[in-house]
């Protein structure tokens, strides 16, 4: 990629002299100066924009995990409360007949 040195920037202001004028050349100065200073208040704008839609995200991504993370930990809840429902009943029948058991030995 060419490189643009003094001397380039040199040749382009005395061309610019001569075609505007050294009256002129001032209020095309600031003109451009005032162009290059919108142009990077636009771009400044534009780049906290894009920073706070991807703060944004993120922070709906960590919302997100962490409903994903209580609906896993209810679903987790509603897995042990279900096995231990089912531990009872089999302890349950394990002991009635048990029961059965040792009241048919007993006669």
């Amino acid at each position: 990629m060419p490189t643009i040195g003094w001397f380039e920037i040199l040749i382009v202001v005395v061309i610019a002299i001569i075609v505007l004028g050294p009256k002129d050349f001032p209020v095309m100065l600031k003109k451009v100066g005032s162009w290059i200073g919108t142009t990077k208040k636009y771009i400044n704008n534009i780049q906290s924009e894009v920073s706070n839609i991807d703060l944004e995200d993120n922070s709906i991504q960590k919302k997100e995990i962490k409903k994903e993370d209580n609906i896993n930990k209810e679903v987790d809840k509603i897995i042990n409360i279900k096995t231990n429902n089912q531990l009872k009943q089999f302890s349950n029948l394990f002991l009635q007949k048990l029961e059965k058991d040792s009241i048919i030995n007993e006669l």
